[in-house]
């Protein structure tokens, strides 16, 4: 089954095959979720990615073990900076959020918790970040018709997640339910 639901809560405390999590330019977990994030790997965890951290940027997901967290693995996205108008920022987050959902599918996870990417500390608008990454999904849906896959997308404040809601209606003309086919 492909399904998309916007929840609010805490990504930090729920279950799937795998987890995106937010990472900043250089890989790193400076702010917000992102902090969140690096407090519970730990610090021994993260000294052993050390050598990603000068390779890496906007864009990019990096695949690690769950490191405690209730997956079996998690996706460090660094997601791209909000350029003010849009067009080359909206290119890089849609191929970001399309390669996390190709990774998932390489991986065999059926089930991805992901974060709002790139509308916290990146400055995307709530409603351009939305409409990027559900676009990239639906696509991916479309190509992918056979493959099972349940995205939730989890956020910690009630009005993003009508904003999630809003854009997801205007993308498939359903009214929002929790959409599963």
């Amino acid at each position: 089954m492909q399904g998309i639901d916007i929840i609010w809560g805490d990504l930090l405390r729920l279950r799937a095959d795998c987890i995106c999590v937010s990472a900043g330019p250089d890989f790193l977990h400076e702010k917000g979720m992102s902090r969140a994030v690096y407090n519970k790997i730990g610090k021994q965890a993260w000294a052993g990615l050390e050598d990603l951290k000068a390779s890496v940027g906007p864009g990019d997901v990096i695949v690690t073990p769950p490191f405690g967290f209730n997956a079996n693995c998690l996706f460090h996205v660094i997601g791209p900076m909000w350029d003010g108008d849009g067009g080359h920022a909206e290119n890089v987050l849609y191929a970001t959020a399309a390669l996390c959902f190709k990774l998932a599918r390489e991986r065999e996870c059926h089930t991805m918790l992901m974060p709002l990417l790139s509308a916290g500390e990146k400055g995307f608008p709530h409603n351009v970040a939305w409409r990027t990454i559900l676009r990239a999904l639906l696509d991916f849906f479309e190509k992918e018709p056979e493959y099972d896959l349940e995205v939730t997308f989890v956020t910690r404040h009630p009005g993003i997640r009508r904003i999630g809601e809003r854009e997801l209606e205007q993308l498939t003309g359903f009214k929002f339910r929790g959409i599963k086919s």
